[in-house]
């Protein structure tokens, strides 16, 4: 027996020793609708590997290869980004960020860091999915526009959750810099620019290190990941549907109301005429930033007599705007929208609707470890808004046969609270994703919890800032096999 609990111990010892994946990034960082790659997954000294998607249209085979993958799309994927996460026995990955595009999808052409050597684009629409590969990396890319074209360039990186700030340089054939572009909706470029001549045109993409340092050179390395697209015509932007759009001066809307608006002029500022009745608490926002859409928006708020009520520009550290109106006799109020930067086209929404108590909730970590016959701890952080104070229950899904779950309570107010699982010593090995909400009393639907991304030093949205796929690695102990039975007892003579 005590040869058999040292095996046991041996075999239990060797499964938590094993290194959960690492995924640090993914390259290339996307590929087409309908389309099949060979993709890199960086960061992970441990395979072999399985692989789980947000999408079930994507099908993803980890290759015999240490870092390789093979992932198809299918033709009826949906365009946009997914999550993908490598799992083992051990644990799971972060969940990194891959985009499912619609146009033609290419891979950089090694060594394209000088002008000379610049990657030719031979047509558009085109994304190319590259890295900065090395501190002091710049590529080029070279593209021919013809007299009047305009060149329609986006970056994604930072969205990726790449840790650089790119920037992108539009060059003449002369030499000449034409456009460059650095942050829109976050620390990514857009850049837009109509050429005066026909002619072969370079991009330039560089990037310093986000977070930044006081260290004076072009950020990169091996995970430094990014996709350029590359068009002449405009790049889509789908916004919520809105109420009305801007009309003539003076405009008057009615509470409650979504309405898009468009700064036409350097410096316009546009003023609407607010009806909504006595008493009503509303918030009055401007989206921008929120949408994807680079204006910085400045929000006044005036009195039905023209007294300035408040100006506001940043809002809770995010660049969208909003202010809290109670209206204090039937009637008007005004609500002023202009660009901070006096910049024209700017497009914004503006949004008045009533103050509703509302909570949410996020979790860390969002890949817990469970070792058979022990616990594991979750931490909530419970945020209730404006007044918000039901009673809420704690939901969980998904859940493997046999693993249970004790709360704390639930905080009356904004704070953090704990959830430990437990597992009995017999439960057998799981790995997957599970589901946690909370719901009020009634027939309100729960609402997920979920992992959050985005931090006090994010500079704007990723592609995917949060998941409600937190993921379970229930780890199986070793089960000691049955004594032999004690041979028969010898008659006595």
């Amino acid at each position: 027996m005590r040869a058999v609990a040292v095996v046991l111990v041996l075999l239990l010892d060797l499964v938590l020793a094993a290194d959960p994946p690492k995924l640090t990034a993914l390259h290339p960082a996307g590929i087409a609708i309908g389309a099949e790659a060979i993709v890199d997954a960086m960061g992970s000294s441990t395979w072999p590997v399985k692989a789980w998607c947000s999408s079930p249209a994507v099908k993803i085979e980890p290759l015999p290869e240490k870092g390789k993958l093979k992932i198809k799309a299918t033709p009826d994927a949906s365009p946009g980004p997914i999550l993908i996460r490598l799992y083992n026995e051990a644990g799971a990955s972060d969940a990194r960020i891959f985009v499912l595009g619609s146009a033609p999808e290419l891979l950089e052409v090694p060594k394209n860091d000088r002008p000379e050597d610049a990657h030719a684009v031979a047509s558009l629409p085109v994304t190319i999915n590259g890295i900065l590969e090395k501190r002091g990396d710049v590529d080029f890319f070279r593209v021919s526009l013809k007299r009047g074209q305009t060149l329609h360039a986006r970056l994604e990186a930072y969205s990726l959750r790449t840790e650089i700030d790119p920037y992108l340089h539009l060059i003449a054939p002369d030499g000449r810099e034409l456009a460059l572009a650095s942050d829109a909706h976050n620390l990514d470029p857009v850049l837009v620019a109509t050429v005066p001549a026909n002619g072969a045109y370079l991009i330039q993409l560089s990037a310093i290190a986000h977070k930044a340092t006081a260290e004076v050179a072009f950020a990169g390395a091996a995970d430094r990941v990014y996709r350029l697209s590359l068009q002449t015509t405009p790049i889509p932007h789908v916004l919520p549907k809105s109420d009305s759009v801007e009309g003539p001066a003076p405009q008057t809307i009615k509470a409650p109301h979504r309405l898009q608006g468009t700064v036409a002029k350097a410096g316009e500022k546009d003023r609407y005429r607010v009806e909504a009745a006595a008493g009503s608490k509303l918030r009055v926002r401007v989206e921008a930033r929120t949408l994807h859409l680079p204006m910085d928006p400045v929000l006044r708020i005036y009195k039905a007599e023209g007294a300035l009520l408040r100006e506001t520009d940043d809002s809770n550290a995010k660049p969208d705007p909003f202010f809290d109106v109670t209206v204090e006799a039937a009637g008007f109020f005004e609500a002023e929208v202009r660009d901070r930067f006096r910049r024209p086209e700017m497009t914004y929404q503006l949004v008045i609707e009533p103050i509703v108590p509302a909570y949410k909730a996020t979790a860390t970590p969002d890949a817990l470890v469970l070792t058979a016959g022990k616990t594991a701890e979750l931490t909530l952080n419970l945020s209730r808004e404006d007044g918000h104070s039901a009673a809420l229950e704690l939901l969980f899904s998904d859940l493997p046969a046999g693993i249970t779950w004790k709360a704390e309570a639930i905080p009356a107010k904004t704070g953090p609270f704990k959830v430990t699982l437990s597992a009995p010593p017999t439960a057998p090995a799981f790995s997957g994703p599970i589901h946690l909400s909370l719901k009020e009393p009634g027939p309100a639907p729960a609402k997920p919890i979920v992992r959050t991304w985005q931090t006090e030093e994010s500079r704007g949205d990723y592609l995917i800032n949060e998941t409600a796929d937190f993921w379970l690695t229930v780890i199986a102990v070793p089960v000691p096999p049955s004594p032999a039975p004690a041979p028969p007892a010898v008659p006595t003579p």
